[in-house]
């Protein structure tokens, strides 16, 4: 259990530094409707962490659910061959008010006079989502003991308290990449939490380049290379008559249009077709697409070549050799050479005309993102996890 004097000791500012950057992003009925519902979560639902008391030397914890992270945490987490338990974390609504969190609210309410830096209605609310995480924090120490402790994602609040929580017991703590890191020193935003906010004695990176990203921030944090273990791709002998444009969420919108403007161009001066291969969120309707000379979500794998924005798929289609080309936009993004950007159709003609002079090694490029894939990338984690 945590006591009242350690809860203290944690750096709360790092463990709810998202939950105040949403809430302050927030117009004011906007906040008083998400303040409402965050009382209904910790007071109405609860975690779901079963009352199991099995100790393991290993306790794997993940509390964001997206299948491919799910997919990236399992297959990591296989590769520890101690005894282990893995934990995905999220939380069960009951619809009754439940009198567990009313207790926390007394125990820990001290922290409370802490956060009144941030306003009395801020502080409020910012106590209330503490206590939701505080719960979680509880239930782990009492049902699942475990010696080492590795989480998904550290920025994440509840991941951040089990790990400082952690590390206030003297347990070895890691933390795992989950995507690729971009340093936004020159033009900050939320992101940089994913490095700024790093709290355990091992970060196990994907690349040299995250790695140091890392230590820059945290020089006596202890990076291990192990790369990402991705499944090679079904890449066909024959390639298809298509090269492939990859679009980057809503945000970017505007960049989409142009960089599918610039594919038409292209197009027309190669006699190949386009491909779309939409984001999620996209909404095919808002592009002007052209139907004779468009494909769309065909496999990236037959294409001849890929255009892209921002998306981490950049590095991680290249580590497999695949020429790919970066819309050279203000954008921070993680960085490629500036012989595979491009701006205009000129600009991309020529590097097309790079490819059949193989005058890039694509894979080499990446390898400063992601070391290593498959079951090298596996054996890196086993490796790591035999030893610590």
């Amino acid at each position: 259990m945590l006591t009242q004097r350690k809860a203290m000791a944690i750096d709360w500012d790092k463990v709810l530094e998202i939950d105040s950057h949403i809430y302050s992003s927030f117009d004011p009925e906007a906040r008083k409707k998400h303040f409402w519902k965050t009382l209904e979560e910790v007071f109405k639902s609860r975690p779901n962490l079963d009352k199991d008391i099995s100790p393991c030397d290993f306790l794997f914890v993940k509390s964001m659910r997206r299948a491919d992270y799910d997919w990236l945490f399992e297959s990591i987490a296989q590769e520890c061959l101690r005894s282990k338990r893995l934990l995905d974390i999220y939380r069960i609504y009951t619809g009754k008010l439940r009198p567990y969190p009313l207790l926390l609210v007394l125990k820990y309410f001290p922290l409370f006079f802490s956060m009144l830096s941030h306003g009395f209605h801020k502080a409020v609310y910012l106590f209330v989502k503490a206590v939701g995480y505080l719960e979680v924090l509880e239930r782990v120490g009492k049902f699942y003991p475990h010696q080492n402790l590795v989480v998904f994602a550290d920025m994440q609040p509840i991941d951040n308290l089990l790990v400082q929580a952690a590390r206030l017991r003297n347990q070895k703590t890691v933390t795992l990449q989950h995507g690729l890191y971009v340093d936004y020193s020159e033009k900050p935003n939320i992101n940089v939490v994913n490095y700024k906010n790093m709290v355990s004695e091992y970060f196990l990176a994907w690349g040299a380049a995250t790695g140091e990203l890392i230590n820059n921030y945290h020089s006596g944090a202890k990076v291990v290379l192990c790369g990402k273990p991705m499944k090679e791709p079904a890449l066909q002998d024959e390639q298809g008559d298509y090269f492939t444009v990859l679009f980057d969420q809503n945000a970017f919108r505007s960049y989409n249009a142009e960089m599918l403007r610039i594919a038409y161009d292209l197009a027309k001066k190669t006699k190949l077709k386009v491909n779309v291969r939409f984001h999620p969120r996209n909404n095919p309707a808002s592009y002007r697409v052209r139907q004779d000379s468009t494909y769309t979500g065909l496999s990236w794998e037959g294409s001849r070549f890929i255009l892209a924005h921002t998306t981490s798929m950049i590095h991680e289609i290249m580590r497999f050799g695949v020429p790919v080309f970066k819309y050279d936009t203000e954008i921070p993004c993680a960085d490629v050479p500036c012989e595979l950007k491009f701006k205009s159709v000129d600009d991309l003609r020529g590097l097309v005309a790079g490819i059949r002079n193989a005058e890039f090694d694509f894979e080499e490029v990446a390898g400063r993102y992601i070391c290593s894939v498959g079951d090298e990338s596996l054996f890196r984690y086993r490796d790591f996890f035999s030893r610590v």
